[in-house]
């Protein structure tokens, strides 16, 4: 009955190793998965978060020199009116890059708000108002401060998924490599069960006399 131990040795070998196959091929497509996602948080949070963060930087700055515009009495109305526009014409660009960005819902709220006020700003500039100017430019820089805690609270965000699917990814190596050395232990415990079987010969028969 040996032969049959032996088939039997063969099946479990065979199924432990396609039991191998199978979970490298998991282990490895996760990993693939999370890889990506990790490349897409940190894209997410160079593109959308520390490069909108230069934006609004550059956005306050200008608004800044708005106010010291208004308040230099060197200026006249006209030229104050000049060196607004110009400022507002770079606002408005970076507007337009910032919108190509990815917005949370709160950021889009937000960020509405203040391209709809620099529009009313461009306007109540053109108008001759700037006291009026430099009102609503504080509440410019009020909301871009809004904008500038949403970016930091949400690369905290990105930051924390990516470093679980990095912490799951570590995790699922180790198991990997756990999941391989039982199988290979009980793999070589199957071969040399094998061996002893096959080396149990039949008790001699002795004659006698």
């Amino acid at each position: 009955m040996n032969w049959i131990y032996n088939i039997k040795s063969k099946m479990t070998a065979a199924l432990l190793l396609f039991t191998v196959l199978g979970v490298v091929i998991i282990i490895n497509f996760s990993e693939r998965s999370n890889s990506t996602k990790i490349n897409k948080a940190i894209s997410s949070i160079y593109e959308d978060r520390l490069v909108v963060g230069n934006y609004i930087f550059q956005d306050a700055q200008y608004f800044q020199k708005i106010t010291h515009i208004i308040e230099n009495p060197s200026y006249s109305i006209s030229e104050k009116q000049e060196h607004i526009a110009a400022s507002l014409a770079k606002i408005s660009d970076l507007n337009m890059l910032y919108s190509k960005t990815k917005l949370t819902e709160e950021e889009k709220l937000n960020f509405d708000k203040f391209t709809s006020l620099c529009k009313e700003i461009a306007q109540t500039s053109s108008a001759g108002s700037l006291s009026k100017v430099k009102e609503l430019s504080s509440e410019a820089v009020v909301i871009l401060h809004n904008l500038s805690s949403i970016q930091i609270s949400e690369a905290k965000l990105q930051m924390e998924s990516a470093n679980s699917l990095y912490n799951f990814s570590n995790l699922s190596s180790h198991f990997e490599i756990a999941i391989l050395v039982i199988i290979a232990l009980i793999i070589q415990a199957l071969v040399f069960s094998s061996k002893a079987v096959n080396s149990i010969k039949a008790p001699k028969q002795f004659n006698l006399n």
